[in-house]
This record gives C-alpha cells, structure tokens and sequence, in this order.
C-alpha cells in the first residue's frame, strides 16, 4: 500500500498488471463484507471502469480470512470451471463429486440455483457460523434485461429467509455488477435492492496504471482521452501508443452509433452534459454516457464537473474521447 493508494502486486489483473487504486471503494465493500446487508447490491458503472477487477481483488483479499466464504460467478465466461470461484479454495474433483450435476449445468442454470450450490458448501464442509459472500459479475447481460426484477428480488429473498435462517450464516453479502443503464433505472425503483456506482479511477490512482505500461505519450493526453478508464488505456497501450489510430477507431465506432441522432442536439451535450436529459437517456443506452450517482450512491469518490472530461453535475460522457468523438462528427 502506497500511502493513500492501493498497488498490490501480489494479485495481478488478467493483463499481467498490479492492482492498483481503489482504497475508497474497498473500505466501503469490506465493511459490508463483514457486516452485511439484507438487501442484494449492484455496482453499476461505465464498462472498462473496473468493476471485475475490484470483484476479484475483493476475493483475493477475502481468502485471506478464514471467516469467508465466498461464491464467485463470472456470468459471461462459457465454461463453469471458468465461471465458478469458491473461497475457502476447495480441490474441483471435490467440487465436482459435491455438485454431480454442476458440470452439466450452464451458467444460467448456476445463476439461478446459486442456493443450492452455497446450501451444499455450507452443510457438507461444515461452514456454517461463517460470513457469506456472493459476487456476481455481469450479471444481467447474461439474464437478459426481462429478468433483472425477478432475479434480484429472489436473490432478496434468499438473504432474508434461506442464507440466514436455514444455513444459520452470521452474515450475507450479494454484490452484483452490470454496466446496463436500463438495468440500473429499472434497479432504482425497488425497495429490495440498492445500487451503487463506480467510477473510472482518480488522477492520482490512473497515473499508478498508466506508469506500469512504460508508457509513450504523456499522462496528461492518456488522461484527457481516457478519463481514468482502465480498459480505455489497456486499448491505447495495445494501439502501441498510436493517438491518431486509437481515435478513429472511436470515430468510427461512435459515427454508427449516433448516425440517426440530431446534430444540434448532440452538440449541446458536447457542450454541456446536463443540457438534454432525453438524449442523454438514449445515449446511455447506446453505451455512450452515463446517468450519475452522487452522495450516498457513489461508491468512488465524486466525480467533479469538468467540461474537458465530458462530466456535468447529473450526467456524463463514459470517456471523454467519446466526447471528443461527437465533437468532431457535429462539425
């Protein structure tokens, strides 16, 4: 730990890299982890901004106690070997022979018997008296946005009544992910759920990536582009560096997207995000922008306004060059 900056290289992201930044989300999560909740949570946010990486950094921190167990599931992976992570690490053929089924299973299926899988962990290895929690990583893609109300309010009701009660668990975490704005409005309406939003990472935090990738323009151009968005820079890092190539890819991406949308509108928003409350809508579900969550919501720390990084007081751009993007296509 680098004074107020998480990098810990003991565990690394899939591209290799230290993980990095983070430390206000993980304090919050972890009280969580080790309190509670009675209501399912889902962290929503821009795609790229983090939220897998943050999941299996909690469970690498998570195995380090005894007190956990803890059920991972990466709902786009194909495989179930893939899918499914247990903490405390258990041998698969023990896995296997526990869950006969498991492997004939898809991953819809292990979503939705996600009980039977922990009630089997629970009672066969004796791990009851512990402290449950389950991540779920990408959830609603994988469901499809028809079941986001009856998946979550199952996953309610089996905090209150199974985990607790039957499996007799001192406490029960469910932590859900999805970067679906639909999701996440629809999410906003219930009283059984509660949803939290995650950022793209602080200057200060950014910088650490970017510093790990031996990088070939200035921090300050990355930033600009990118926003703090790791998958954003891993994508310039994979454009060797190449400015002008990784903008007309964007370009061109962005062109499809927008080609029905009107100019003048558009270029309101370019100017001011707040300006369009309706097309913002749209473009949030086009995977443009994003709706933000401030105050209690925020599980980063707030975004500040800034015109350059595409961010209002309500809504934003997911990354600037998509802003950047716009801009240019208006003219």
């Amino acid at each position: 730990m680098m004074k107020d900056y998480y990098i810990d290289c003991s565990f690394k992201s899939r591209e290799g890299l230290c993980f990095t930044d983070r430390k206000v989300e993980l304090e919050k999560l972890l009280k969580l982890c080790e309190k509670g909740y009675h209501t399912p949570i889902v962290v929503y946010g821009p795609e790229g901004c983090g939220k897998t990486t943050l999941l299996n950094y909690l469970r690498h921190i998570l195995s380090r106690s005894k007190e956990f167990v803890v059920v991972y599931v990466d709902a786009l992976q194909e495989s179930v070997q893939e899918a499914l992570k247990i903490v405390p690490e258990i041998d698969r053929r023990e896995i296997m022979k526990m869950l006969e089924s498991l492997a004939r299973m898809d991953i819809r299926e292990i979503l939705v018997r996600v009980y039977d899988i922990v009630h089997i962990l629970i009672t066969k290895l004796k791990l009851s008296k512990k402290k449950l929690v389950i991540l779920i990583d990408d959830v609603y893609k994988c469901l499809g946005l028809e079941n986001v109300d009856k998946y979550t309010k199952m996953l309610y009701e089996l905090i209150g009544w199974k985990f607790r009660r039957e499996l007799m668990l001192d406490s029960v975490l469910v932590l859900l992910t999805t970067s679906e704005g639909v999701s996440k409005r629809e999410l906003l309406k219930h009283t059984y759920v509660n949803v939290y939003m995650l950022w793209n990472m602080s200057h200060n935090g950014f910088k650490l990536l970017y510093e790990q990738l031996r990088p070939e323009i200035s921090f300050e151009d990355a930033w600009i582009l990118t926003g703090g968005n790791p998958r954003a820079l891993l994508e310039l890092y994979e454009d060797n560096w190449n400015v002008d190539k990784y903008v007309r890819r964007i370009l061109q991406k962005v062109s499809v997207i927008i080609e029905d949308l009107p100019k003048d509108r558009l270029r309101r928003l370019v100017e001011d995000p707040d300006s369009d409350v309706e097309l913002a809508r749209v473009l949030e579900d086009r995977g443009l922008m994003i709706r933000l969550l401030r105050g209690e919501l925020c599980l980063s720390e707030e975004p500040s306004p800034d015109r350059e990084l595409g961010i209002g007081e309500k809504w934003a751009w997911k990354i600037p060059a998509y802003r950047l993007a716009i801009e240019k296509l208006c003219r």
